[in-house]
């Protein structure tokens, strides 16, 4: 009896064996070719993992499998191709050229050109990829998407602009590229909204100069925003929120740490100390200049799109609007836009048009890092004093206790006072081309790229101390506009 058991424990181990050796160990080989010779560094992955190998010089590969898995090759220019395992110990595979790829239509300069015909160094994004993260500027939709093209924040600030170079600076003076929105040449395309653009196409090499000039001398980025279509009518909405907060925050010392500090070093000096930091240092004031000046931030996007048209005539009409609150406090920002592009056909006769309105308003906080010149042990409030902010604890506004000159409330300032950039900006563009011969078209097109800037400030009375930089018994407005226009 016990004989029996045993038998059938083996039994079951060496079935269990067999079949685990089947599932794993199973070694595949083979051979890849394309149009007639082997392909070198072909990828070949296990489905649905990220476990793979590529071809050698010979075009031959090897691989672990199991009997389950499917191989997938893929190789740039080619179509991909899947092969299941199936027990199988040698695969090979002839690839095929990926004509849809080649064909794809791409848009430089005044035309478009198939990637297959393509000689110069042309990177091109679809707006469908440029639409998968939110951002606040249309610009930061290409960080990271395209090789030699890169793209960095002005700054932190809501609203800040943004430096693009293309394949690094060539120059000491501006390295920013020109930009082509529909055909009309401008600066930046940081007042686009995200999701009316189509695609973007950046031009790299100095084959871009000959038909732009020496404005390409840095590359050219030409957008294509979204036309209607024939059809029905067709409505978008998109919509997006988040938040933003300032990481990485400075060990700020506090009140009671910053005195002994002070007093350790006078004590070294051989210098008395200062009263505010010894026999008057109050346990009540404790002012963190980082919480006062920090926040955490919202953002939201909000947008809507119609579009249609028939064979002849074709539209798309969008509206947009962004808020940025920033995460230092007394910043804001906000932009609405609207677009309307409209295509007209009638024989070998077109007429295109595209306008953009955009309003833009910066409240900025212009003493960002500068709040540092009030002291931990210093009161940040007195509603006493003229504004209610203060920058001494001394009722008549002296600072001598405090064993230093100068002092102010640069958070109480970008508070009380008043400053708004507003940005008014129009870009519009009509063209009308008619075809003269099959291949011969003449078209004729103007453009207007126009804009307004007014800058506000207002700075009201107030006291913070007596010293010479605490206190403002004039007020003062300051109000300034300009105007560009290019056509």
């Amino acid at each position: 009896m016990q004989f029996n058991i045993r038998l059938k424990q083996y039994t079951t181990l060496m079935c269990l064996l067999l079949l685990s050796i089947a599932l794993t160990g199973q070694t595949v080989t083979g051979t890849v070719r394309g149009e007639g010779e082997t392909l070198i560094g072909v990828s070949i992955v296990k489905k649905g993992t990220s476990s793979g190998t590529i071809t050698d010089l010979d075009g031959n590969y090897s691989l672990e499998t199991s009997s389950s898995d499917i191989l997938v090759f893929s190789y740039t220019g080619y179509a991909t191709v899947e092969m299941p395992v199936n027990g199988q110990s040698t695969i090979n595979v002839t690839m095929e050229t990926d004509v849809t790829a080649l064909d794809e239509v791409v848009v430089i300069a005044y035309g478009t050109q198939k990637k297959s015909d393509l000689t110069g160094s042309v990177a091109t994004i679809g707006g469908k990829e440029l639409g998968k993260f939110p951002v606040a500027n249309a610009t930061e939709s290409l960080q990271g998407r395209m090789a030699g093209v890169n793209v960095e924040s002005a700054g932190g600030a809501p609203g800040a602009g943004t430096f693009v170079t293309i394949r690094g600076s060539g120059t000491l003076s501006n390295a920013q590229p020109l930009y082509v929105i529909d055909g009309m040449l401008t600066g930046n395309m940081d007042n686009l909204n995200p999701a009316d653009i189509e695609s973007v196409s950046v031009l790299k090499d100095a084959s871009a100069s000959a038909l732009y000039g020496s404005r390409a001398a840095n590359g050219v980025v030409i957008v294509t925003t979204k036309k209607g279509r024939p059809g029905g009518l067709v409505i978008e909405a998109d919509m997006s929120a988040g938040t933003q907060s300032a990481i990485n925050r400075i060990d700020w010392a506090n009140a009671r740490q910053y005195a002994d500090i002070r007093n350790r070093a006078n004590d070294n000096d051989g210098v008395g100390r200062s009263p505010a930091n010894d026999v008057d240092f109050d346990p009540n004031v404790d002012t963190d200049i980082q919480d006062l000046s920090l926040r955490s931030g919202a953002i939201y996007n909000t947008g809507v799109r119609i579009s249609g048209g028939s064979e002849d005539f074709t539209f798309s009409l969008s509206g947009n609007y962004l808020n940025e609150t920033g995460v230092v406090i007394e910043s804001q920002f906000s932009k609405a836009n609207a677009r309307l592009n409209s295509t007209f056909n009638k024989g070998r006769f077109r007429v295109e048009q595209t306008l953009s309105l955009v309003r833009t308003v910066n409240d900025p906080n212009n003493y960002f890092n500068r709040e540092r010149d009030i002291l931990p042990t210093v009161p940040f409030l007195n509603p006493d004093f003229e504004g209610g902010f203060a920058a001494t604890a001394d009722p008549n506004g002296s600072t001598i206790a405090y064993g230093v000159g100068n002092i102010t409330n640069s958070v109480g300032l970008a508070t009380l006072e008043d400053r708004t950039i507003t940005n008014y900006g129009v870009l519009g563009n009509i063209a009308a081309s008619y075809e003269i011969l099959d291949g011969l078209t003449y078209k004729l097109s103007t453009s207007l790229d126009y804009g307004n800037t007014n800058n506000f400030r207002f700075t009201p009375t107030f006291f913070f101390n007596a010293t010479a930089l605490g206190f403002n018994d004039i007020s003062e407005l300051n109000e300034t506009n300009g105007t560009f226009t290019s056509t």
